[in-house]
């Protein structure tokens, strides 16, 4: 099994959750099995943010 490897995409703000969405359906489809997958998942960092 290979070594997991980070990479990350710099999207315009507000448009996370949608290239979260569009790399998933990509891994989703990839016709590779799990181990040979050169990405396995899209994760995408939120913060609350409270607004005083």
């Amino acid at each position: 099994m290979s070594e997991h490897r980070w990479y990350a995409i710099q999207t315009t703000a507000g448009h996370e959750n949608k290239v979260r969405s569009l790399v998933a359906r990509r891994i989703k489809d990839d016709s590779r099995a799990d181990e040979e997958k050169p990405i396995r998942q899209a994760l995408v960092p939120t913060q609350e943010v409270v607004e005083i």
